[in-house]
């Protein structure tokens, strides 16, 4: 029986098992196989052949074993191409961590310095509170930007704003803004009249009524108030000649007191 070297192939069959294999059985088992094909040939009990046919038997089978390396070469290559194939993971995708928030530190309030700051205020006959007690005058914190103001009786009154529309030929005031100042030593509790007339018209008929304001509450002594009125007054004259005036007398005594008039044109 001919000598068999002990040369061994481990083959992984990647479940976790392995299969030992003689490379050089498997070579003998092929060469057996492959011998039948020559059987009618170099062993089939021809006569010795001259130097022509012994080279062409040398020629043959060392293409024999040529043949037999290479198939053996692929065979291995194959094995471990297959089993690598086979081994090798999917790809997963790649999780992403996410960091965990720093907390914030908790503030020791007790370690902040102490410091302590007295703060004089007034209080105003108004109800104000303020830091000088110069701001308590009323003409220092009450701006009247407008120039149709007058102050008699220790009371200032103005006609801020008007605002009136047209229509055709009829117009009509929708809109009277005034301020109310009290200088006086006691409280009053005004109300309003607005007259209406054009710069032609009678001097009796300047007093007649078109509105009437009753504010409905007391004005404290250097204390104020503004207002804005919705109205509405109609007339039929060219605005740039009509006047309007706001008189405000205080119902307190008996009869009513005027304490101020105040006039402005319709057009500026």
């Amino acid at each position: 029986m001919p000598y068999t070297p002990n040369v061994w192939f481990e083959q992984d069959d990647f479940c976790g098992k392995t299969k030992d294999i003689n490379i050089f059985i498997l070579l003998n088992q092929i060469m057996e196989q492959e011998d039948d094909i020559f059987e009618h040939g170099i062993k089939g009990g021809e006569p010795p052949k001259g130097f022509g046919g012994r080279l062409k038997d040398f020629i043959i089978k060392k293409s024999k074993i040529i043949f037999l390396t290479i198939l053996t070469i692929i065979l291995i290559l194959g094995i471990f191409f297959a089993g690598y194939s086979l081994k090798k993971c999917p790809e997963c995708p790649e999780c992403k961590i996410c960091e965990e928030c720093a907390e914030c530190p908790e503030f020791d309030y007790s370690l902040c310095p102490e410091k302590k700051v007295n703060v004089i205020k007034y209080a105003c006959s108004n109800g104000m509170i303020v830091d000088d007690i110069d701001e308590c005058d009323v003409f220092k914190t009450t701006e009247i930007k407008s120039k149709y103001k007058a102050r008699v009786n220790n009371v200032t009154l103005s006609i801020d704003k008007i605002e009136y529309s047209k229509k055709g030929s009829y117009n009509t005031i929708n809109r009277i803004d005034y301020t109310i100042i009290n200088h006086r030593q006691h409280d009053i509790y005004p109300e309003i009249v607005v007259n209406l007339y054009s710069d032609d018209v009678a001097r009796e008929d300047m007093g007649l009524v078109h509105e009437l304001f009753e504010l409905e509450q007391f004005i404290e002594s250097e204390s104020w108030i503004k207002r804005r009125e919705t109205v509405n007054i109609g007339f039929l004259e060219d605005p740039e000649d009509m006047v309007i005036r706001l008189v405000l007398r205080d119902t307190v005594p008996d009869p009513d007191q005027i304490l101020v008039r105040v006039s402005r044109p319709l057009e500026e």
